[in-house]
């Protein structure tokens, strides 16, 4: 494992009350995630992010994304940091 490679998980549910919704993009939390970790000198390779949008944090099965981040993890993770 590199610990210099992050992976990053967003999720967006169309049912967020109280937020911007450029906050709510996907696109956008990719980028505060990518930012981050700049910051820290970390990579993000595109195969390691991992995007659901639209389905609820009550899924977890249904969460199509995850269940592939969650894939990757065995038999080890190929990232040091996950960002979410």
């Amino acid at each position: 494992m590199n610990a210099e490679i992050a992976a990053v998980y967003s999720r967006k549910s169309n049912e967020q009350n109280g937020t911007a919704e450029e906050d709510k993009s996907i696109t956008r939390q990719v980028q505060r995630a990518r930012e981050l970790a700049a910051q820290h000198g970390w990579t993000v390779p595109d195969e390691l992010v991992f995007c659901d949008d639209g389905v609820s944090g009550a899924e977890f099965e249904n969460r199509a994304a995850l269940q592939l981040l969650l894939r990757t993890l065995a038999p080890r993770p190929p990232f040091a940091h996950l960002i979410v």
